[in-house]
């Protein structure tokens, strides 16, 4: 789990006539997601894990200056190490799936060991 909040140097636009500030940018938001997914796997399966696929989901507007939690797990593992799997989600205040995400992780140690051979 983690957690993270927003400020006004991560929105898109601002529409100040409007009295509209727009969310956090979808790139932030899957920036921090990424990093999240990495971090999980490299504490739980290896630390020479490496983000090779990525992809991201964003279900609902990703607000400004609230605190967004994160859960993110390792879905699996290959039997021989080579690569895993991690998901995970980000929540509004409000309990609210805002982002989820998935990542194909590869443990670089053992690919390098697989290409010498």
């Amino acid at each position: 789990t983690g957690a993270v909040r927003f400020g006004l140097k991560a929105s898109s636009i601002i529409l100040p006539s409007y009295g509209y500030v727009a969310t956090a940018h979808g790139g932030c938001a899957e920036a921090v997601m990424d990093d999240v997914l990495g971090t999980v796997v490299r504490h739980s399966v290896s630390v020479w894990m490496a983000t090779s696929d990525f992809s991201a989901k964003l279900r609902k507007p990703v607000p400004l200056m609230e605190t967004l939690t994160f859960e993110a797990w390792v879905e699996s593992t290959a039997s021989k190490g080579l690569y895993s799997v991690t998901k995970g989600k980000m929540v509004n205040s409000k309990g609210e799936v805002v982002a989820t995400g998935e990542a194909k992780m590869v443990d670089t140690l053992v690919l390098a060991s697989l290409m010498k051979s």
